[in-house]
């Protein structure tokens, strides 16, 4: 069974200058063509979970050509977790996870420090 949030690339930042989403988009766009062959960027953003933070069980709506959501932390803690029906989750820097926001979640940062996450919607070419 596949898991509501699983790793599927290391992924190394150097090279990315700026603090924001648009800087990225290069690194979106290689691990797209890489480990999503036809498909394309659906949107991209920084996601900031400020310390003591919490978003509440939900699920995602998504259109019919999505595929997933990737996550890369760039600034993170032990204590920012995803929690999913697999139980909490840490995502690690360094790693790029596929997280499928169609399932309930939630997203709390118990930590002192911010977590910020680059994250992009996968979407299949129409």
């Amino acid at each position: 069974m596949q898991q509501s949030i699983e790793p599927f690339a290391d992924v190394d930042i150097a090279g990315c200058e700026g603090d924001e989403a648009e800087a990225f988009r290069p690194l979106a766009l290689a691990l797209i063509d890489q480990h999503f062959p036809g498909c394309q960027i659906g949107g991209i953003g920084l996601f900031l979970l400020e310390p003591g933070q919490i978003h509440p069980v939900h699920t995602d709506a998504q259109p019919p050509e999505w595929v997933t959501r990737v996550h890369i932390p760039l600034v993170t803690n032990p204590h920012a977790v995803a929690t999913t029906e697999d139980g909490p989750i840490h995502m690690a820097a360094g790693k790029a996870y596929k997280f499928d926001t169609r399932t309930e979640h939630a997203v709390a940062n118990g930590g002192k420090t911010p977590r910020i996450h680059l994250v992009f919607e996968v979407h299949k070419c129409t």
